[in-house]
């Protein structure tokens, strides 16, 4: 649980924050990567900490509550962008970039379906 807090928090930072992701010069898409994986990890240890709890019930995450998260992050994504845009904010908003945070949203959510088909959670 305390890793799933702390990848959403590290998410929010991430998307809210006065700084924006790290650019080097020598990958150009680095900000675009780094936004797929601030969706990604975050879903997948939310899914993966709440499988684990369900199976603790003897059940599985139901599909309405992994949809319900996914609507979640991706309110989120399309909102920090708006919020990054707004004149004041420092940083620019990127349609790109909440194309990139849906990817890894899909990313994320397809892990945890790949992890969940080896039974390692179950």
């Amino acid at each position: 649980m305390l890793a799933s807090a702390s990848a959403v928090a590290a998410q929010q930072i991430g998307l809210y924050g006065a700084a924006g992701p790290v650019r080097p010069s020598w990958f150009p898409s680095a900000d675009k990567v780094q936004h797929a994986l601030g969706f990604a990890l975050p879903m997948f240890l939310v899914l993966t900490t709440s499988q684990l709890y369900a199976a603790r019930a003897g059940r599985s995450v139901r599909p309405l509550a992994v949809a319900a998260l996914a609507v979640v992050f991706a309110v989120n994504a399309v909102v920090s962008e708006i919020v990054q845009a707004q004149p004041g904010s420092g940083r620019t908003g990127d349609p790109l970039d909440a194309v990139a945070d849906l990817l890894g949203l899909a990313l994320g959510w397809l892990l945890f379906r790949l992890l969940l088909r080896r039974q390692v959670v179950r």
